[in-house]
């Protein structure tokens, strides 16, 4: 019985044979490339995603602005009533209806916003 090299050792090599190789390790590699490609896609968020994303951030920024506005402006009308003597008398009788001797109260009110057209 022969051995195997001895067979192998008896049969020339195609010339052809190099090319073959190195076709499939380039496929090899394409396909790894590929495969990469696919999972980075897959994790990767989306341009929609990014957007409604950042339209969120745009909105909680209004929010953020307006809140702060309306702080500030709670801010100086508490400052207005520590220091403000004047100031106190008049939000006070704008709350209880009250007016001083000789003193005629104007009231107008707004319409609501769902009547106005």
């Amino acid at each position: 019985m022969m051995k195997y090299k001895e067979i192998r050792a008896g049969i020339e090599v195609e010339q052809g044979a190099g090319w073959l190789h190195r076709m499939v390790r380039a496929f090899r590699f394409l396909l790894g490339l590929m495969v990469v490609s696919v999972i980075v896609l897959y994790f990767y968020p989306s341009d929609q995603a990014q957007a409604a994303l950042r339209g969120k951030i745009d909105v909680l920024k209004a929010e953020r602005d307006t809140l702060q506005a309306e702080r500030d402006a709670q801010l100086r009308r508490l400052e207005w009533i520590r220091t403000d003597v004047q100031y106190l008398e008049i939000a006070a009788r704008d709350r209880l209806g009250l007016q001083k001797d000789g003193e005629f109260v104007l009231r107008f009110q707004s319409k609501p916003a769902a009547s106005q057209k």
